[in-house]
């Protein structure tokens, strides 16, 4: 459908991004070259460096307008695609000690390929992708035998999205494998995310039958299969590997790939051995949604998600903003997954009431595509249908925008993805009226408790006048609803922008999983 309206992208605003990295002694980064992309309607700049050990990484975006007219959507995804590689790149680090005595040797092999590699490498780090293809190409001519050469060229196909050619050329450097079977590993994880489950298998039944103890050979590969749906095919890889390794992730895929296979009792057995022999609350909740999913064994599958969700509920109300860690930001997207577990269970049993204040609550806070269609399911069952049409379309493009690469097409957000966007940047979104304060922003941690209601606030960064805003962001009500009477603790980090005293300010949540850092 064409697109009528302006695309709006949020409030006009510059947000940095700062990596530090500590690095070994002896470790030194080649360097990228800075990218600068400047449109009227925003702007992002990546540099690195390097001083006294720390390797350093910056990312400034800035907004400039809030909406891009019709006539700059094209801008606007090619400037999208330009930041979706500039990200995908990679920096190398180098060891000199450990890798002088390698590079000595393939010099001495050949030292003219060794300074082919040696060229392609430099186009790669100066973003120069095609030239490095190019050397590459060249490199394998002059000697076909060279997994490295083969093994680079795959690389950099795949950073250039010509997964075809990529992958023709990782292929070629299995094909040269040593012992080791790097290539062969290499391989795997390309066709795995890339979707091509039933390459991948291949592979990695062929690292097993050379090395028939590598463990993490055997988990992918019992990984493969269950995303294909061979349960019977993915059992015997399992039991050797719980055989091995008897942990509770373990045991329940195994008892997930039994459901799958139709050995329902033995299924559920494995299952609830894996539940009762843990006290990690991950794994009820696992075995729970398995079996809800299966639509067997209910009342142990409502024991386990119930007593998940209890015990995320109990942690959180430990959460402090003066002592806050990544532990806290990653307890908010684990009761997002157990509400949504409940909430399914529910749905199962045929407890609609209960299931939509579960999913629901789910939904609203993590707005993830599983929970959303969850939460469609039941509107539909109650005979919601506009509601249910609706929230399965937001969660169809969510679905979309995470997909993996595809084969056919550039992974570019559509228009439809944009809207979406927009619709669900709107549900974190609160206006706070015309403020008395010169313009800019600053990032702040809110603690939600019942009600919606903001119980503490710390100023992370921004403008440092803007903190004395934090009264006005406490006084705030959150759309925030809770499944149960719990005395529950939600931390969300949000930005509050200030375009100037003639502006309506705002507050805007970030998704949850995008929050890594309590910094």
């Amino acid at each position: 459908q064409e697109r009528t309206q302006p695309l709006l992208i949020g409030a006009t605003e510059e947000i940095t991004f700062v990596a530090r990295v500590k690095l070994p002694e002896g470790y030194t980064p080649r360097l990228l070259p800075p990218v600068d992309l400047v449109r009227d309607f925003a702007e992002y700049h990546s540099s690195y460096d390097f001083k006294d050990g720390v390797f350093v990484a910056e990312t400034r975006i800035q907004i400039k307008q809030s909406e891009v007219s019709l006539s700059e959507l094209k801008q606007y995804q090619s400037l999208a695609k330009a930041v979706n590689e500039d990200v995908g790149r990679w920096t190398e680090m180098r060891n000199p000690a450990s890798s002088a005595s390698a590079s000595a040797s393939a010099a001495t092999a050949n030292p003219e390929l060794r300074a082919e590699l040696e060229r392609a490498v430099e186009a790669m780090h100066r973003g120069q992708m095609t030239e490095a293809s190019e050397i590459l190409a060249k490199a394998t001519k002059q000697d076909p035998h060279s997994q490295e050469a083969w093994a680079m060229l795959g690389a950099v196909r795949m950073a250039q999205e010509d997964w075809d050619g990529g992958l023709v050329a990782l292929r070629k450097a299995a094909d040269l494998d040593s012992d080791d079977l790097r290539g062969h590993k290499v391989l795997a994880e390309a066709l795995t995310r890339l979707h091509r489950d039933q390459e991948a298998v291949t592979v990695l039944q062929e690292m097993l039958n050379r090395s028939p103890h590598d463990a993490g050979a055997r988990i992918s590969l019992a990984n493969e299969l269950m995303t294909l749906k061979r349960y019977d095919d993915a059992i015997p890889v399992l039991e050797s590997a719980v055989a091995e390794q008897s942990s509770s992730s373990l045991q329940t895929e195994l008892g997930q790939a039994y459901l799958g296979a139709g050995k329902t009792e033995k299924g559920v057995a494995v299952l609830k051995d894996a539940a009762d022999s843990s006290v990690n609350s991950t794994t009820w909740n696992d075995v729970a949604y398995y079996l809800a999913d299966a639509n067997v064994s209910l009342p142990d599958a409502q024991r386990l998600a119930e007593q998940a969700v209890k015990s995320a509920e109990n942690e959180s109300t430990r959460i402090s903003l003066d002592s806050l860690n990544q532990d806290d930001l990653f307890l908010m997207t684990r009761l997002v997954s157990f509400w949504d577990t409940l909430g399914w269970v529910y749905f199962r049993q045929g407890n609609l009431d209960k299931a939509q204040k579960y999913l629901e609550a789910a939904w609203n806070l993590g707005q993830g595509p599983v929970d959303g269609g969850h939460l469609a399911q039941i509107y539909k069952k109650q005979g919601k249908l506009a509601e249910a049409k609706h929230i399965q379309s937001l969660a169809d493009s969510l679905q979309e925008r995470n997909a993996p690469p595809d084969l056919k097409r550039i992974k570019v957000p559509t228009l439809a993805q944009m809207d979406a966007g927009e619709e669900l940047s709107q549900m974190r979104h609160t206006t706070l009226g015309k403020l008395n304060v010169a313009r800019g922003s600053g990032e702040f941690f809110i603690l939600i408790v019942p009600g919606g209601k903001v119980q503490d606030i710390k100023f992370v960064s921004g403008d440092e006048r803007v903190d004395q805003l934090s009264k006005m962001i406490s006084g705030l009500k959150f759309k925030a609803p809770l499944p149960d009477d719990a005395p529950v603790r939600i931390v969300r980090r949000g930005l509050l922008y200030c375009p100037g005293p003639s502006y309506a300010s705002d507050f805007t949540l970030y998704p949850i999983d995008s929050v890594t850092s309590v910094r």
